[in-house]
């Protein structure tokens, strides 16, 4: 019976401390499941990649998996994945994780959209085309949507640039442990400008799409013919993915 009783009492104790760790621990919890996804796109990708047969080797029996991630800016938080998610505000060339903020602006999403931008390229844009099926009609029709993201329309909030003020942080803020910031690291040390922003500003209420893809039937005319130089990382709106003298041709989409 006192056995019973002792094992009765250690599972009780077991249970209320995991409930007190779970509601401690629950904001790290949600980003570290937003990791692993993250490293579920990249090693799928890779194995992909590394796995393909057949005559020409380009075609694998290993499934891409990489799920968009969903993104929604709040007056005063951030939602990754519809879980409320630490958020490092730039603060000049430094930055500080915060749980709040108390103003929506470029400081907060900056940050936000390029390390989005740095997960896609440096799952697909790394590799460049290899990464893909060529045994495909429609291996020059491939997009990956990364990310999709919104700034809640509830509030009065300014859009926030895409153009110059966000290519300025990007050629000063660098990437995590490493001394590299992002304008080098997307466009190959200045070389090729591998990313291109079709919409100049993210404004409440509409609903913006990060997407690696080629740009074969994609204006404007690629600049040569090399598959490396054929795929770029763009972010634009509904309006301008649909539109038909500028639209995706997405044959083949992941995400």
């Amino acid at each position: 019976m006192k056995r019973g009783i002792s094992r009765i009492n250690a599972i009780i104790i077991l249970v209320v401390s995991l409930i007190i760790f779970l509601s401690i621990e629950a904001p790290l919890l949600a980003k570290l499941i937003s990791k692993e996804k993250d490293e579920k796109c990249a090693a799928t990708a890779a194995v992909h990649k590394a796995t393909k047969i057949g005559i020409s080797g380009d075609s694998s029996p290993v499934p891409i998996d990489c799920p968009r991630t969903y993104i929604n800016f709040y007056g005063d938080h951030l939602e990754i994945d519809q879980k409320k998610t630490p958020i490092a505000i730039a603060d000049g060339n430094r930055k500080t994780i915060v749980d709040s903020y108390k103003a929506l602006n470029s400081q907060v999403v900056y940050p936000v959209l390029a390390e989005r931008m740095r997960i896609c390229w440096k799952n697909f844009g790394e590799a460049g085309g290899s990464v893909f099926d060529r045994n495909k009609a429609s291996y020059k029709n491939v997009c990956v949507f990364c990310a999709q993201f919104q700034i809640d329309s509830t509030q009065a909030i300014q859009p926030i640039e895409l153009g110059t003020a966000f290519t300025t942080y990007l050629s000063k803020a660098t990437l995590p442990f490493s001394d590299q910031n992002y304008y080098s690291y997307f466009t190959k040390n200045g070389q090729l400008d591998l990313f291109w922003f079709y919409s100049s500003q993210i404004a409440a209420g509409k609903t913006y799409y990060l997407i690696y893809h080629n740009i074969v039937d994609y204006k404007p005319t690629p600049v040569s013919n090399t598959d490396d130089d054929e795929f770029r990382l763009s972010i634009l709106d509904e309006e301008q993915l649909l539109d038909n003298q500028n639209m995706l041709r997405c044959e083949v989409m992941y995400g």
